[in-house]
Order: C-alpha cells, then sequence, then structure tokens
C-alpha cells in the first residue's frame, strides 16, 4: 500500500460526521446516505481508498451484487444465499457416451480419476471435450434458458 492511501486511510479516523459527510461526496461525487451513520461513512469511505488502490471489485462480482439489489427491491426478504452446490463426499454420477463418470466433492474442489480439481466444469471439459458449465453437466443446476 502507497504511503499516501495509508496517510488517507489514517486521516479519516479523526473526521467528525459532517467532515466524513464532506469527504463522501469528494470522494463518491454524490451527497452521502440519510441516516448514515459515522461508523458507515467511515467504513465506506476506507474500503472506496482501498478500491482505488487495488482495482476495486471484478465486474463480474459487480455484475451479481448489482442483481441481488434488484432482486432485494422487488422481494425484500428474499434468499439471496447461494445454495452450496454439494456436501463433502457427496458422489456425482454422470453418464457420457456409454461411460460412467464418478466425481467426489472435497472440501476444497473435486476428485476425478485420481486428480483433484477446483471446479466441475473442468471435469466436464475433461470428460467432453468441450465447455460445459460442471454444475448443469452433472445436474445440479438447470441450464439457463436463452431470453427471446
Amino acid at each position: 500500500m502507497t504511503t499516501q492511501t495509508k496517510t488517507q486511510l489514517e486521516a479519516l479516523k479523526g473526521l467528525s460526521a459532517p467532515d466524513l459527510r464532506k469527504r463522501w461526496g469528494e470522494v463518491f461525487r454524490t451527497p452521502s446516505p440519510k441516516g448514515a451513520s459515522q461508523d458507515f461513512l467511515l467504513r465506506a469511505l476506507a474500503h472506496q481508498i482501498q478500491a482505488d488502490h487495488h482495482g476495486g471489485l471484478k465486474p463480474s462480482l459487480q455484475r451479481r451484487l448489482r442483481q441481488m439489489v434488484k432482486t432485494l427491491d422487488q422481494k425484500p426478504h428474499a434468499d439471496l444465499a447461494p445454495a452450496p452446490l454439494a456436501k463433502p463426499g457427496t458422489k456425482l454420477v454422470r453418464e457420457w457416451e456409454n461411460r460412467k463418470h464418478e466425481v467426489t466433492v472435497l472440501e476444497t474442489g473435486f476428485a476425478y480419476e485420481g486428480k483433484v480439481y477446483d471446479s466441475l466444469s473442468k471435469i466436464a471439459r475433461e470428460i467432453t471435450g468441450t465447455r460445459w458449465s460442471g454444475p448443469v453437466f452433472f445436474g445440479l443446476r438447470q441450464p439457463k434458458t436463452k431470453a427471446a
């Protein structure tokens, strides 16, 4: 972390709520949220300073977060937690071209034919020779349908 970034973070600690709101406007170029606590303002500003330094969130995560916000706007009590693919120890079996393929779910990956993979999609590609969604290939998720 650069000295400038460290200095900016240290400077936040001593700011009052009105000063944090002013700093919010400088950083985000928008008024701070009404009713936001001093702690929230401090944490959000510190996060943004670090994101500016380190590059911020991946576009895929930004899309997912926007999707979650949209869902919550429509259904305030919606469950947003992703369902786990399967518990460790679960055996996933798929027949492909008259051959049975068995995968074991591990704590941190998937075992297939004596090797450990970090994703089901890599295993599906190994089996088929083409790009597949691993969770779809092994029947854990439904394929996404294309919009008409």
